[in-house]
Order: C-alpha cells, then sequence, then structure tokens
C-alpha cells in the first residue's frame, strides 16, 4: 500500500487527467488497480508510462508476469 500512494503522490498527481486511484483486493490471491482517468488517450498514456517509470516498476516487480493482465483500460463513459 505504501508504494500505491507514492505512485498517486509521485506519478499520477502529475498527470491532470487523473482523476482517482485505489487498489482493490477481490480474493486472497488477487488484486485489481483501479484508475479513474479523464480521456481513453490519456489513460493509455499513463498505464504505458507505468513501464517507464521507476516508482511504477517497483510496483510492478511484486507481481508474478505469469498472473498479470497489463490490458486494462476500459472506457466507462
Amino acid at each position: 500500500m505504501a508504494v500505491t500512494r507514492r505512485i498517486e503522490d509521485e506519478y499520477l498527481d502529475n498527470h491532470r487527467e487523473s482523476q482517482e486511484h485505489f487498489i482493490g483486493k477481490v480474493d486472497s490471491d488477487t488484486y485489481s488497480e483501479v484508475a479513474f482517468v479523464r480521456t481513453l488517450g490519456a489513460v493509455r498514456n499513463i498505464c504505458n508510462g507505468y513501464v517507464e517509470n521507476s516508482l511504477c516498476s517497483e510496483m510492478l516487480a511484486m507481481f508474478d508476469p505469469d498472473t498479470v493482465d497489463l490490458d486494462f483500460w476500459h472506457l466507462l463513459a
């Protein structure tokens, strides 16, 4: 949770399109990261930036690559 708070403060807050962000626990082994962003283009830019940002890479390193789905942007409205 400390890493996700730092991502909010040091990465997502630098993107004016970012509106809200949280991590949810789905079950004992599954978590979901949810970010509300103004446009689909902005969310793709922000999400793609995770692999280039050292702070975000710290969180990505916690995941088992065989169980992660990074294709997670969906337009809600």
